[in-house]
């Protein structure tokens, strides 16, 4: 896991090795611990997690997804589009995860991929490990801007919960 492109942060380096492994169908006995150090007690919920997201992908994709052998090898655009995917769920972007995730299945994604993904992010997030947004050719050179406050609702009374609407239920 060390060999990889410096540019990564640990965070995308461990996703993608994870995703690597996951994909190939490779047992490694160092990914699960390695995800217990990197997240603490979050560590197999965020690798289960990831098993579900790399399980749902192959089940709604409809295309074939680019995943390099799991080496030193630079991420392949696939791969790339899958850290940007995680980078907005952690980034709190859901039209961006969508977008991404769209384009990884080749169809509408379904609200398990996505959920998946948020599920890795705030792990990750949590934990310290940063997911930056990278923006790949093709995609808009600017984030959306937040609404202003007076735009946002207000909050729920005293001992109330209020689940804030997501896009396309992804998360």
């Amino acid at each position: 896991m060390d060999d990889f492109d410096s540019g990564l942060t640990c965070g995308e380096r461990l996703l993608l090795c994870g995703l690597r492994v996951m994909a190939a169908d490779a047992t490694c006995v160092d990914l699960r611990p390695s995800f217990e150090r990197a997240c603490g007690c979050a560590g197999p919920a965020a690798f289960r997690a990831l098993e579900a997201f790399v399980q749902q992908l192959r089940i709604h994709g409809r295309r074939r997804i680019a995943v390099a052998p799991p080496s030193a090898a630079p991420p392949t655009a696939d791969e790339a589009l899958v850290l940007e995917a995680f980078a907005c769920a952690q980034a709190d972007d859901y039209q961006g995860l969508d977008a991404r995730l769209a384009r990884l299945t080749g169809d509408e994604p379904p609200g398990a991929l996505g959920a998946a993904a948020c599920l890795v992010a705030e792990a990750f997030g949590m934990s310290g490990l940063v997911l930056p947004v990278r923006i790949s050719a093709g995609w808009p050179t600017r984030r959306p801007a937040a609404p202003p406050p007076s735009v946002r609702p207000p909050p729920p009374p005293h001992g109330h919960a209020r689940w804030l609407a997501r896009t396309s239920g992804a998360c």
